[in-house]
C-alpha cells in the first residue's frame, strides 16, 4: 500500500469542533433553565420543590435515554441521530412557552426536550470522538466539554431575552437560535469514524508496509497495561457485570446527578434570595461557564497526570467552589463569587474530560455508545433527587446552607469511586511508564 501524506490538519479535530460547538448550542437548551425557573417561579407561585422538579424529571429522562442513545449512535452514526435528537428538543422547548399548568413543563421540557437532548447532546459526540482519539483521547474529550462550558452563555443571553420581551417569547427565540445554528453543522461536517473516510485515530500517518487495522491495533497496544481486560470485546452484559462500570456509574450518581444538578438548579435563585439582581446571578453563572470552557481546553492533563489525580485535583476545587457559596450571607461579599467562578469553572473543566476518558479507556470497542449511555444513567438517578432535594430544603428550612454542605459530600464520594474504577491498571496515559507492562491481568 503506498504511502499517504499526512493532512496538515486531522479531520478528527474537526468532528471534535463540530461537537464542541454542537454541545455549546443545544445544550444551552438546558442551562438556561436556572433563569427560566425565577420567571416561572415568579408567575405561577409553586413551590421550590415542584418546579425542581421539572429540571429533575428532565435530567432523569435524560440519563435514563442515554443507553439507547449511546446505541442508536453505534447503528446509525451521529448525522442521522443528531438532527432528531435536535429537532425533538427545539419544538418541545418552543412549546413550553404554551405552558399555562405545571404538567405541561413536565411534559414538555421534563419528558420530550430531555428524550431530545439525550439523543443530541454529550453521548453520541463522546461515543463518536472515542473512535477518531486513542492517545489524545481527553484532550478532544476536553474540547467536547469545553461546549458545555460555552452553553451557560445561554443563562446570561436567556435572562436578556426575558427581560426585554418576556420568559415565553424568549423560550421561542432560544429554541429557534439553537435549531438554525446546530442542524447545518451536523448534518454537514460530522462523520461517524476515521475509516469512514480513509483515515485512523489520532492522525497516525499511514504507512507503507502495514495495513491500517495494524497500525491501528499497533497504537493501541502501546497502552496497554491489563492485556486480558482490553482484550475482552466488552458488551453491555459483560460490562454490566463488572463493578469497575458500577463504580463509574455511582460516581455520576454523586458527582453529576446530585452535585452538579443541585448546584445548575438553584445557584440563581440562591443568589437572588441573598440580595443579588437577576441579572447578576445570570452573568456569575455564565462567567463561571467561560472558566470551565478555557479549563476543558486542557483536558490533556488527564493525558499525561492519569485519570484518577486529574479527578482528584477537579473534585478538590470544586469543594472550594461550593464553599465560597456556604461563604455567601448577603450582597456585601461579591468578592466571594468571584472565588466560586474560579474554583467553579477550573473544577468542572478538569474532571469531566477526564472522567470521560476513563469510560473509553475501560470499555472502548463496538458497543462503547450502549455501555457509555447505561454508565450515564447514574447522572439520572441522581438528577432525580439533586435538583428536588435542593428545592426541599429551602422550602423546609428556609435555606440552601444544609444542600451546599450535602454537595460537598457528594464530590467527595464521587472522587473515591473513580479510584475505586482505578483505570490506571487498565491502560496508560501517554506520558506515563508501567513498571511491568503488559503483564498485568484482571478480574472483571
Amino acid at each position: 500500500m503506498n504511502g499517504r501524506k499526512r493532512p496538515v490538519i486531522f479531520y478528527g479535530w474537526v468532528v471534535a469542533a463540530v461537537s464542541a460547538i454542537t454541545v455549546a448550542v443545544v445544550m444551552g437548551l438546558r442551562f438556561s433553565f436556572a433563569v427560566f425557573y425565577v420567571a416561572i417561579l415568579d408567575e405561577f407561585g409553586w413551590s421550590r420543590a415542584s418546579a425542581a422538579f421539572i429540571f429533575s424529571l428532565h435530567v432523569a429522562v435524560y440519563g435514563l435515554m442515554a443507553p439507547l442513545a449511546g446505541a442508536l449512535s453505534d447503528r446509525f452514526g451521529p448525522r442521522k441521530v443528531i438532527p432528531f435528537g435536535i429537532i425533538v428538543s427545539v419544538l418541545s422547548v418552543a412549546g413550553c412557552s404554551l405552558a399555562s399548568s405545571i404538567w405541561h413543563f413536565y411534559l414538555l421540557f421534563g419528558f420530550l426536550a430531555a428524550i431530545g437532548l439525550s439523543v443530541a447532546g454529550i453521548i453520541p459526540h463522546q461515543a463518536c470522538l472515542s473512535n477518531w482519539f486513542i492517545r489524545k483521547r481527553a484532550g478532544a474529550f476536553g474540547m467536547l466539554h469545553a461546549g458545555m462550558g460555552v452553553a451557560a452563555l445561554w443563562v446570561l443571553s436567556a435572562q436578556s431575552l426575558i427581560s426585554s420581551v418576556g420568559w415565553r417569547a424568549a423560550y421561542v427565540i432560544v429554541a429557534a437560535t439553537v435549531a438554525v445554528i446546530a442542524l447545518p453543522l451536523v448534518c454537514v461536517f460530522q462523520r461517524h469514524r476515521p475509516e469512514d473516510i480513509g483515515l485512523l485515530p489520532d492522525g497516525i500517518a499511514e504507512s507503507s508496509d502495514k495495513t491500517q487495522d495494524a497500525v491501528a491495533q499497533e497504537r493501541r497496544e502501546s497502552l496497554v497495561v491489563d492485556e486480558k481486560w482490553v482484550s475482552t470485546e466488552w458488551t453491555l452484559s459483560r460490562a454490566i457485570r463488572t463493578y469497575r462500570l458500577w463504580a463509574l456509574l455511582l460516581a455520576l450518581f454523586f458527582w453529576f446527578g446530585i452535585a452538579m444538578q443541585l448546584t445548575m438548579a438553584h445557584e440563581v435563585a440562591f443568589l437572588v434570595d441573598v440580595g443579588f439582581t437577576s441579572t447578576f446571578a445570570a452573568l456569575i453563572v455564565s462567567i463561571a461557564g467561560l472558566v470551565n470552557a478555557g479549563t476543558c481546553l486542557a483536558g490533556s492533563i488527564s493525558d499525561r497526570l492519569g485519570r484518577e489525580k486529574t479527578v482528584t485535583m477537579g473534585c478538590t476545587m470544586f469543594m472550594l467552589a461550593v464553599l465560597m457559596l456556604l461563604l455567601v450571607k448577603d450582597t456585601p461579599f461579591p468578592w466571594i463569587l468571584y472565588f466560586f467562578v474560579l474554583f467553579w469553572g477550573m473544577g468542572t473543566g478538569i474532571v469531566i474530560p477526564a472522567l470521560m476518558a476513563t469510560e473509553a479507556d475501560l470499555f472502548q470497542g463496538r458497543h462503547f455508545g450502549a455501555i457509555m449511555g447505561t454508565i450515564a444513567t447514574g447522572s439520572a438517578l441522581g438528577a432525580i433527587l439533586g435538583p428536588w432535594l435542593g428545592g426541599k430544603i429551602y422550602d423546609v428550612t428556609g435555606s440552601y446552607y444544609l444542600a451546599w454542605i450535602i454537595v460537598m459530600a457528594a464530590i467527595g464520594v464521587s472522587c473515591l469511586l473513580t479510584w475505586v474504577a482505578s483505570p490506571r491498571r487498565i491502560r496508560l496515559v501517554a506520558g506515563a511508564t508501567p513498571s511491568h507492562h503488559g503483564t498485568h491481568t484482571s478480574s472483571a
